[in-house]
């Protein structure tokens, strides 16, 4: 009797069987990569909530509360004599004093703020103020600076 796989020499086995690897692989390539865009999205969509969501504080006496809206990407914070400047990452410094937001920046530098950069951080020691930023200088050179 003669079975088709009895025709096949050894050359030709090993190339069909490379070929059923190869094609093996590119399917479960395929299905583990649409895997980890589904695990990835579930993920993002999970920490967006949990976000979004009221801080929880394991101690009863612990408050929060909204004292500004319409920051853009509020990155630090510092208390003064009369009142908190809060920095945003594109440069802005605002004052809230009076139980209130400025309207307008007391101070705004010219950042790169891609990523890590930008205006990024305040202090005070009770005469001067200094900050940390991402200065953009002679077109695309970056700076950090105090």
């Amino acid at each position: 009797m003669n079975e088709p796989w009895n025709m096949l020499n050894n050359s030709q086995i090993k190339y069909k069987l490379e070929l059923s690897k190869d094609y093996l692989l590119e399917k479960y390539q395929f299905i583990l990569g649409a895997l980890i865009i589904m695990f990835y999205i579930l993920i993002v969509s999970s920490l967006e909530h949990n976000v979004l969501r009221d801080p929880v504080f394991k101690d009863p006496l612990l408050k929060y509360k909204i004292i500004a809206e319409g920051l853009s990407d509020p990155t630090s914070i510092v208390f003064v004599d009369n009142g908190i400047f809060i920095i945003e990452k594109e440069g802005k410094i605002r004052l809230w004093s009076d139980q209130q937001l400025a309207e307008n920046a007391i101070r705004e530098f010219d950042v790169n703020a891609k990523s890590e950069r930008g205006l990024l951080s305040i202090e005070y020691n009770g005469r001067n103020i200094f900050v940390y930023l991402t200065e953009i200088t002679n077109g695309d050179l970056l700076k950090n600076r105090v």
